[in-house]
């Protein structure tokens, strides 16, 4: 079935975000749980050190991350060793992820032209095309942001961003684009360029609200920086810096859908798996394991296999925990605590 058959069709799963690909096609996300495999090893022995940590979650989607000198030598092997099968569950979507932040201290000091810069994106594009990538999320931070050393403008950086933004729309037609940057939008305007010279080509923009601290875990984190980053968000929006995520009735495929990134390590597991039951869309950073040169540890790997397991079983959104709470025979107080998680992955508390 295409896009265009189930925009109106009540099979459409619940939820599901409509969106445009390169080409100005509709396409559409259905609910969905998309876990990073990162390695500072690289985007092939992550997919490989990844798999143990893959298979025990069973996500939606894995986003297969890495620069674009790294995409282009390795993610077609890595494609390769990245099909997880299961004989009762739908196989893993594949996304990529590209950092596009890795020539833009050469592209500053005017080392390399914006035009260099743009083919290394093509090169990528065009690579994820010929795979049949159907979902890519381009990865844009501080490097976007001017210095004082810097030999570019505002008006270059905004430029820049659109002409990479056009690269992938225009190489990887059948594609659909999400930023991810910072959650806190309003409190890193150093990135204002990158996000109005990119977003018009973009379905989605996914902020980074990211709870990891130094020290000991601490409940409540989590909530605390989505509640301030979904503000962040909403004032850039008023300002302009991005079209509306349209929230009231249908979703259109014109809007620009917003979810966020979080973080499966040093991160309460009770916050972790609660938002990622009650948040429709979301992406998690990252696994496989930090043992592996990954990101995830043991307590993130558990609340990420709790939250794909509830998921499965009660859909996802607002009130999903209670609702497995009560199948369960557990108090119905919507937090995703030690015995709830235990109940969703037939384990001890």
């Amino acid at each position: 079935m295409t896009a265009a058959d189930s925009i109106n069709d009540s099979s459409m799963p619940a939820g599901s975000l409509l969106g445009r690909t390169g080409a100005g096609n509709e396409c559409i996300l259905p609910p969905s749980l998309s876990v990073y495999a990162w390695s500072s090893k690289g985007v092939l022995a992550a997919a490989r050190d990844s798999r143990d940590e893959l298979t025990a979650i069973w996500p939606d989607a894995v986003i297969l991350h890495g620069g674009t000198a790294d995409l282009l030598a390795n993610l077609r092997a890595a494609w390769a060793a990245s099909v997880y099968e299961h004989p009762e569950r739908a196989s893993i979507a594949r996304w990529v992820g590209v950092g596009i932040d890795g020539s833009l201290a050469a592209w500053h000091a005017g080392k390399l032209t914006a035009e260099q810069v743009v083919t290394r994106h093509a090169a990528v594009a065009r690579l994820c095309h010929s795979l049949g990538v159907r979902w890519i999320v381009p990865n844009g931070e501080s490097a976007w942001a001017l210095s004082s050393a810097s030999k570019r403008t505002t008006a270059d950086v905004r430029a820049l961003a659109a002409a990479v933004g056009r690269a992938y729309a225009v190489h990887a037609p059948d594609a659909a684009l999400v930023l991810s940057t910072f959650g806190a939008l309003g409190m890193h305007a150093n990135v204002r360029a990158l996000i109005e010279g990119f977003t018009p080509f973009c379905a989605a923009l996914s902020g980074q609200s990211y709870a990891a601290r130094k020290g000991p875990v601490k409940p409540g984190v989590l909530p605390g920086v989505l509640a301030r980053d979904e503000k962040s968000q909403e004032a850039t929006e008023r300002q302009g810096w991005h079209r509306a995520d349209e929230t009231e009735g249908e979703d259109s495929p014109d809007d620009l859908d917003r979810f966020p990134t979080v973080q499966s390590h040093k991160t309460a597991p009770s916050d972790l798996c609660t938002v990622l039951c009650e948040r429709t869309h979301a992406l998690v950073w990252s696994v496989p394991m930090i043992s592996e040169s990954g990101r995830t540890d043991a307590e993130g790997l558990a609340a990420l296999r709790a939250a794909a397991a509830i998921r499965r079983e009660c859909g996802a959104g607002p009130g999903t925990v209670r609702r497995f709470q009560a199948a369960h025979g557990l108090e119905p107080d919507g937090r995703a605590g030690p015995l709830t998680r235990a109940a969703a992955i037939g384990g001890e508390p």
